[in-house]
């Protein structure tokens, strides 16, 4: 893989890209008529894949199989807002909207909705290729097959310290979400695990 920078500059219709050398170029313009840019993620080797949305509102990925220089439309969400993506393995790719999960396993270049529980989450981690945690405003949900189902995330136990002896007390609490708290990109959309 050759290191990219892509920068989506304010006044743009493209990407400004920088492959390796450090020196920096404008890549071709977006397709279709982008009103603003949301995400752009690398996915394998030259590919990466980006969220836009039209001026009609739809939000479209859009797919680049050249470091970002041009990028095609791969797939429209029709009236599904965009939520969140993640790549938890090379050429896998998930994306969340507000009516449920997407994924590619080929860079991008197709799609399929593989999952409509936990919609709308705007925050995902991986803790494995399998295992992702998602964030939604109100809960904590949890994936341990790639996202084609979703849990609540639950507490096992909860305790008290008696001396130096931790007691368990079996629990099967929904754990919360809570944004009171800024996150690393100031968005206060962030999940920590630990």
């Amino acid at each position: 893989m050759i290191p990219t920078r892509l920068a989506k500059l304010p006044n743009s219709t493209g990407f400004l890209i920088s492959i390796a050398s450090g020196k920096w170029y404008l890549g071709e313009s977006l397709p279709g008529d982008v009103s603003s840019f949301t995400d752009a993620m690398w996915v394998y080797g030259q590919y990466h894949i980006c969220v836009v949305q039209l001026t009609d509102g739809h939000y479209h990925v859009y797919q680049s199989k050249d470091n970002g220089y041009s990028w095609n439309d791969v797939l429209d969400f029709g009236s599904e807002k965009y939520g969140c993506m993640i790549c938890p393995n090379y050429g896998r790719a998930i994306i969340c909207t507000s009516a449920g999960w997407w994924a590619s396993d080929n860079s991008g270049t197709s799609w399929s909705k593989i999952s409509t529980q936990a919609s709308g989450c705007f925050c995902v981690k991986e803790i494995t290729s399998d295992i992702l945690i998602a964030l939604d405003g109100t809960y904590v949900w949890r994936s341990v097959d790639g996202g084609a189902t979703w849990a609540q995330a639950k507490c096992a136990t909860t305790g008290t310290w008696v001396g130096s002896q931790w007691n368990p007390i079996p629990t099967n609490i929904v754990l919360k979400a809570y944004t009171n708290y800024p996150s690393i990109d100031g968005t206060y959309y962030d999940i920590i695990l630990g």
